[in-house]
């Protein structure tokens, strides 16, 4: 299961205003969603995301931002991609920086 510490939460998560920043969504931001849901809900995610939930629940109409981020962390080591289907295109957390 993927943990947050709050302790190694960045302030803009802890003041919950991420997504009021120009910058949003950041790669960092979207590491962050795919976490924090997984903490909340355990037993409904694990440590894997979809590319669709991610555009449809936290960025809608941001996909070429969010499809930016998300190759980002892939270059960086965070996530791997476990499934190529188009439409169901899934990845893997591989490092959590908020743990």
């Amino acid at each position: 299961m993927l943990n947050l510490n709050p302790d190694r939460l960045p302030i803009k998560y802890v003041l919950g205003i991420e997504k009021e920043l120009p910058s949003w969504p950041e790669p960092i931001d979207v590491l962050h969603y795919v976490v924090d849901r997984a903490n909340r809900y355990p037993d409904r995610f694990k440590d894997t995301f979809t590319l669709h939930s991610v555009s449809k629940y936290y960025c809608p109409g941001k996909e070429e931002i969010l499809n930016q981020s998300i190759d980002m962390l892939i270059t960086k080591g965070f996530i791997a991609q476990i499934k190529d289907e188009p439409g169901k295109e899934t990845y893997q957390v591989l490092v959590n920086p908020f743990e």
